[in-house]
């Protein structure tokens, strides 16, 4: 899949001075919640990957709209979907970091635009983040998704209440995931985060 023109690559070559696209084909294999999924890259069922979508904090499972969030993905990401993933680094819990794309849309960005998750401030330092967050700031103001609930209680937050900490419901956190074992997978976290602004639309 082609996500530019030739002058846009041009540009794009620019800007990941001196790091190197690396974006990978892959296939959905199941989504976990509103903002993690399993992926077969380039097909290969047998060494699956974890993806955390980068920049964004879906609710967790157990939080109100949470299930609402992941149900959402996958109506969006259903099974066997093909798509493409751009790493921006590897979480703590073995996890790729990274932009989910699908037909040139940046599910990270679409899951926003529906009001299913915020903005990761501290840690979304792509270009378009700012336009992120005045994607989740619309969708705050139209209602939608979790935004037409009472008071929602963003994970980090909620977790801090001792209810459940983020990532602990996530069932394979502190084991040797396949992110980093079996799969050649080249994964860079120096790339420069100002090229995926091509990814977003205005």
């Amino acid at each position: 899949m082609r996500f530019c023109g030739i002058l846009s690559c041009l540009l794009l070559g620019l800007l990941l001075t001196p790091a190197v696209l690396r974006a990978f084909p892959a296939t959905v294999m199941n989504v976990y919640d509103g903002d993690t999924l399993t992926v077969a890259p380039a097909g290969d069922e047998n060494n699956p990957l974890f993806v955390r979508l980068y920049g964004v904090d879906a609710p967790d499972l157990k939080q109100n709209g949470g299930q609402e969030a992941r149900q959402w993905l996958v109506k969006t990401l259903p099974d066997r979907t093909n798509i493409e993933v751009i790493p921006m680094g590897v979480d703590a819990y073995g996890r790729v970091l990274g932009f989910v794309v699908l037909k040139g849309t940046a599910i990270n960005r679409s899951l926003l635009d529906e009001g299913h998750a915020w903005v990761t401030s501290q840690s979304c330092r792509a270009m378009v983040c700012r336009r992120w967050k005045e994607a989740e700031k619309k969708a705050r103001d139209d209602g939608k998704g979790l935004w037409a609930k009472k008071n929602p209680i963003a994970p980090w937050l909620w977790g801090k209440d001792g209810v459940q900490t983020p990532g602990h419901e996530y069932p394979f956190a502190g084991r040797d995931t396949p992110a980093h074992s079996g799969t050649d997978l080249k994964v860079d976290p120096r790339i420069d985060p100002r090229s995926w602004f091509l990814l977003d639309p205005p």
